[in-house]
């Protein structure tokens, strides 16, 4: 019962926007009225939790909405999101884990040109350093 005392859950919410993301379009999509809706910038929210299991151990995960804001009006377009899990251990400034990152247009068929040559995907192991000093006293 004492390990159960000591799981934490660490959540954030993150909005913003993204100016100068311009994203083209590969495909003519009907659909799509480009004269309502911004491409040249984006807006996002992102949302991260962590479980911390005591001290040593955790898992992760969230997602990355990304959208176009509709011109003159209240709304947003969502073309991607990205999903982020991972798990691993930590002791004092040292982290080894495993991670995976994988993004997925909303839109079917969808191809942005500026991730043309990137994976959708990726899995990947690691090991992470932190140092903390006081920069000021």
């Amino acid at each position: 019962m004492i390990f159960l005392k000591t799981i934490f859950l660490t959540f954030a919410i993150e909005g913003g926007l993204i100016p100068g993301h311009d994203v083209a379009l590969t495909n003519n999509y009907s659909f799509i009225d480009k004269s309502t809706i911004s491409l040249n910038q984006s807006f996002y929210t992102d949302m991260q939790f962590t479980i911390d299991f005591g001290k040593y151990f955790f898992i992760s995960g969230g997602l990355t909405s990304y959208q176009w804001a509709h011109k003159g009006e209240a709304d947003f377009f969502p073309f991607r999101m990205d999903y982020q899990f991972g798990a691993g251990a930590k002791y004092k400034s040292v982290e080894i884990g495993w991670a995976h990152d994988c993004f997925h247009q909303v839109m079917p068929y969808m191809i942005l040109q500026q991730y043309e040559k990137l994976d959708v995907s990726h899995t990947r192991f690691y090991v992470k350093a932190k140092i903390r000093m006081p920069l000021f006293e």
